[in-house]
């Protein structure tokens, strides 16, 4: 066989170096360019010609230089590899996202080399930066859903709100303002973060010199205004000096409404430039939407709570003005608490629909994380297949509420054990959250005649009663055993916590209605009393509580 011409061996090794997919470099121990491929050299923007001889330093961002210098000491003291992601300032281009691997070498004369391959990361470094981002956003989501359950006014939920977007969602500054009905201005009613901003700042809603910005902006439309250059964008013109002081790059604002009509804003502000990109628009929508939600049931719940002033204030000059029919009184009092438990149920299955269109949205938002190859498919079917089960439970729960007095419900044969998996199934991940272990035994065959969905939402307030219990106390390993059996025919189910038990004194009293012992209007009374109407008046049972061992016992006999 004739032997290859070394010569042409290589011209063909060269080539394949010039047009790798990647760049190559050579630098001495001054960080001197010794050698460099056409590809590291389209990288730099600069002819090779020009480069060899030059230092690789400049080329590096001024605020990672230091981190350059160290990774060429670490080059120098190991045999191994050494990788590095840094910023590359290449001339002509935009900042560049550069990955450097190095290893030491020599060359014929035995000087020390860096021989050093350049990758090109940065859409890499974009996609991480944009799905940081996204999921920024989700925690403001998830986070602003609590706040709207736990907040009983207004103002606590504005102020929640601002505190959930600085410090669960990175923001510098949130704040929510509402329009002034007499002068057009929007008012900072709450706000977290860099509030110096907000010092004697002067914005009002509508078109002209202080309402031209994004909040003006948004007002205006009813919808939302995004501005991702706040240093370049003409439209925050009169706020840019104080905008910068604060290192605001970006902002968006996004109109609130309440009953249907608008009553102010929500305004965030991000340190990066370009942070609300096309894919955060329904997120922002949906956090606007959630919270609008959530004003329009406080608004409906202080109307309630107006109107149940007003009827005990009438029951009250009935009773006073009419004591020889108090007997009839009695029983107006007793129809006027049964208009207001109606009611309240009423008010508890709209709330219920709140978390569909959240739900919706992970969904959605799933499959967005799935599009940029971070999330498998299977686990997307598999928790969309939940979230969607999860929907059409509440759904069917709150048909059950609104019917929750009519006799003409038929009852069916169901199994116990399956009710209480699948409703363990649906608040696991919120004890989970709150650190709290579900401990659920049963037996395989339990059947007992009744409304299923009924028995469900019985056993899901007290397994919540516990949880709030267990939050409240703290005990030291929070947990909460469910046991399950048939017994004389019948099925007997156990719910015991270990939050230390119920006071002697009251706990005849916990199935009462509106009896509760939560501080701070976190708890309403009902959900005990419903639990036992359920069990005792329309599924013929007996539910009862005692103190056992360190919690309480709830035993559900049917």
């Amino acid at each position: 066989m004739a032997s290859k011409d070394p010569e042409m061996v290589t011209i063909r090794y060269s080539d394949l170096y010039d047009v790798a997919p990647i760049g190559f470099v050579t630098l001495d121990r001054k960080g001197t360019i010794r050698e460099i491929n056409l590809t590291g050299a389209r990288m730099l923007g600069v002819p090779r010609e020009t480069l060899v001889g030059s230092q690789f330093a400049p080329f590096i961002a001024k605020n990672e230089r230091r981190k350059f210098l160290e990774h060429l000491r670490q080059v120098r003291n190991t045999l191994d590899p050494v990788v590095t992601e840094l910023k590359i300032s290449a001339k002509g281009r935009e900042v560049m996202y550069g990955q450097l691997s190095s290893a030491p070498s020599k060359d014929d004369d035995g000087e020390y080399l860096c021989l050093t391959a350049i990758s090109d990361i940065t859409e890499l470094k974009k996609t991480e930066e944009s799905l940081i981002r996204l999921n920024r956003l989700y925690a403001v989501l998830s986070e602003t859903g609590k706040a709207i359950v736990y907040s009983t006014d207004r103002n606590a939920l504005f102020n929640e709100v601002c505190r959930v977007a600085v410090e669960h969602g990175g923001f510098l500054l949130a704040w929510i303002g509402v329009i002034d009905g007499k002068t057009g201005k929007v008012e900072p009613v709450a706000s977290f973060g860099e509030t110096g901003y907000l010092e004697d700042i002067t914005i009002t809603s509508g078109y002209g010199m202080y309402g031209h910005g994004p909040t003006g902006m948004a007002l205006s439309d009813g919808g939302y205004f995004i501005c991702n250059d706040f240093l370049g964008d003409p439209s925050v013109r009169s706020w840019r000096k104080r905008g910068k002081a604060c290192g605001f790059r970006s902002s968006a604002a996004i109109a609130l409404n309440q009953n249907g009509e608008l009553v102010g804003v929500l305004n965030l502000y991000a340190g990066e430039i370009d942070f609300f990109r096309w894919q955060f628009i329904n997120l922002l929508k949906q956090i606007a939407a959630n919270i609008s939600f959530a004003l329009d049931n406080l608004d409906r719940e202080s109307r309630r709570r107006q109107a149940e002033v007003a009827l005990q204030s009438e029951t009250v000059e009935r009773l006073r003005t009419m004591e020889e029919l108090r007997e009839k009184d009695r029983l107006l009092l007793q129809q006027s608490r049964q208009a207001a438990m109606g009611e309240m149920i009423g008010t508890i299955a709209h709330q219920w629909r709140q978390p569909l269109n959240a739900l919706g949205l992970i969904i959605q938002g799933l499959g967005l994380t799935y599009e940029s190859e971070k999330l498998s498919k299977e686990h997307l079917d598999t928790t969309i297949t939940k979230s969607m089960d999860i929907i059409f439970h509440m759904s069917q729960t709150i048909d059950d509420f609104r019917n929750f007095f009519k006799p003409d419900k038929e009852k069916s044969q169901f199994k116990v054990n399956e009710v209480l998996k699948n409703t363990v199934s649906l608040i696991e991940a919120n004890f989970r959250a709150y650190r709290i272990a579900i401990d659920l035994s049963t037996e395989e065959e339990m059947e007992t005649k009744g409304f299923p969905r009924e028995y469900a939402q019985a056993f899901l307030n007290i397994l919540m009663n516990a949880r709030d219990a267990l939050l409240e106390r703290g005990p030291g390993d929070p947990r909460v055993t469910v046991r399950a059996w048939m017994e004389g025919g019948k099925s007997v189910v156990t719910i015991t916590d270990n939050a230390g038990g119920i006071d002697e004194g009251i706990i005849d009293n916990i199935f009462d209605l509106y009896f509760t012992t939560k501080e701070n209007e976190m708890g309403t009374g009902i959900g005990l009393f419903i639990s036992k109407n359920i069990i005792e008046k329309n599924m013929g049972g007996r539910l009862t509580v005692r103190n056992a061992c360190n919690g309480a016992e709830f035993r559900i006999v049917v």
